[in-house]
């Protein structure tokens, strides 16, 4: 199983400067530490996310890393003209020796109505910019006619380095996104599904995947949790708590409820994430949307997560809410130091 980091670059209540700068740096170490991927996520005119164009920041980490490889999760499709993204997608491959990754979704409901995007145009322009994605990633030419886009005789400048075009995964959480993607053989992640949920899911993509030929029959599955080790789990959930409940703040935008209660999480989970229902802080943990604790409880929530779904990539999201650097640093070094290593594949015993 390959280990990401997953980065918002939330509003921490200090200069955005100063967030910018101790997100990077984060970054930085957990490719220090032995991460394999780094995922950034794309969100508007909010403190839930301060990358409105996170692709910048894929720039910046194609200057300061080295090895770990960099990718979105997601580009928000219906927010882009199809064609500069393709270019932008094979400038930054290039700009990463090849270490790009690219995630595809169709968003947050509520940024569609200040973006002017109509949100039942949702699905069709997701839908129909990932088909020009693919076309001119992998084509020397294309052309298209859709319902929202036309070119004639396109040829993409510059090509891609990875080829057939950088892997893709797809922010799936309905079944017939799990279709799509596994029809085409793109990868799938998933996030605030039940773990039930996303067994089922995992099952039916791996089962279409093996059926189509694709990637080798299996695919790849990336889950996304929130982390936060440290010493003890005593420790650990009082420090997350109140950090975790900023994030859901940030994520239903409501004032209401501002400081930790079982309402105020009912409240802000249910508007937030209105597929899930009204989760509290107790819930949340039970249910392993969260992975907070010390590193012997992290580490076999992880196990557990793992046992049940065979994941090829699990993603921590390490940074939210008002968390200060020093605390998200120590939680990457001490699951790095007593966590990771558990789930890595163990190098096989030498032939006497």
């Amino acid at each position: 199983m390959l280990f990401g980091s997953f980065w918002y670059f939330q509003d921490r209540g200090e200069p955005v400067t100063a967030t910018y700068d101790a997100c990077l740096a984060e970054i930085e170490l957990a490719e220090e530490l032995g991460f394999d991927e780094v995922w950034l996520a794309e969100h508007h005119f909010s403190p839930y996310g301060l990358l409105p164009s996170p692709n910048l920041i894929l720039a910046t980490l194609a200057a300061r890393t080295r090895r770990v490889r960099v990718g979105n999760m997601i580009n928000t499709l219906p927010f882009y003209q199809p064609l500069r993204l393709a270019e932008e997608i094979a400038m930054l491959d290039h700009l990463t020796h090849g270490r790009l990754n690219v995630g595809i979704g169709s968003g947050v409901a509520r940024e569609y109505g200040r973006y002017g995007v109509p949100l039942e145009e949702a699905k069709p322009r997701f839908f129909e910019t990932a088909e020009i994605l693919l076309k001119a990633l992998t084509q020397e030419r294309f052309d298209h006619q859709g319902q929202f886009f036309r070119y004639a005789d396109i040829p993409l400048m510059p090509r891609p380095l990875q080829r057939p075009h950088p892997p893709m995964y797809v922010a799936a959480t309905s079944e017939d996104t799990v279709r799509w993607a596994a029809a085409r053989g793109l990868g799938i992640a998933q996030m605030w599904n039940p773990v039930a949920d996303t067994q089922r899911a995992v099952q039916l993509y791996r089962g279409l995947v093996a059926h189509n030929g694709a990637t080798g029959g299996r695919g790849s599955v990336r889950l996304f949790r929130a982390v936060y080790v440290a010493e003890t789990t005593e420790q650990a959930l009082a420090e997350a708590e109140p950090a975790y409940y900023r994030f859901f703040q940030y994520f239903s935008g409501d004032p209401a409820y501002p400081t930790p209660s079982p309402e105020g999480w009912r409240h802000h989970t249910g508007k937030a994430l209105r597929r899930l229902g009204p989760h509290d802080f107790a819930a949340l943990d039970a249910g392993d949307f969260t992975l907070f604790g010390d590193p012997a409880r992290v580490r076999a929530k992880l196990e557990r997560l793992q046992a049940l779904l065979g994941l090829d990539g699990f993603v921590g999201i390490f940074a939210f809410g008002h968390l200060r650097h020093d605390q998200v640093e120590r939680s990457l070094r001490l699951f790095a130091r007593e966590v990771l290593p558990a789930l890595r594949p163990r190098p096989a015993a030498a032939t006497p």
